[in-house]
């Protein structure tokens, strides 16, 4: 699978858990990334394992409520292994957000690591 495809399915992923489509997310977080999954937001580990991806969502979910994931560019790098993306995150109870992040997959099948900067707009 090509970096620019994961990038899709993180996109399409953080777009149905937002807008509470009732889907199997823990199946869904098994399959798209590795069990050393980290993610990290604005220099902050958020997650360092991916069983703890879940949760983290949930957490973010309470305080921002439902959100839409607006994608607007995704940059493959030559080697295949990274992809910068940026979208913007409009949430229910805080408002719109632009989000820049790198998507790391050491072997194409699985997301590594998420390391994102966002602010809001």
């Amino acid at each position: 699978m090509s970096i620019i495809e994961l990038a899709h399915q993180y996109n399409q992923f953080q777009s149905d858990f937002g807008a509470g489509v009732p889907l199997d997310f823990n199946s869904f977080i098994e399959g798209a990334f590795s069990v050393d999954f980290q993610k990290i937001a604005n220099g902050q580990s958020l997650v360092s394992m991916r069983n703890e991806l879940h949760n983290q969502l949930i957490q973010v979910k309470d305080i921002a409520g439902r959100w839409t994931i607006e994608p607007t560019k995704i940059i493959p790098s030559a080697d295949n292994k990274e992809c910068t993306i940026r979208y913007f995150i409009d949430t229910e109870k805080v408002g719109k957000f632009d989000v820049l992040a790198v998507l790391s997959s050491s072997n194409g099948r699985y997301i590594d690591q998420i390391n994102e900067i966002y602010y809001q707009i």
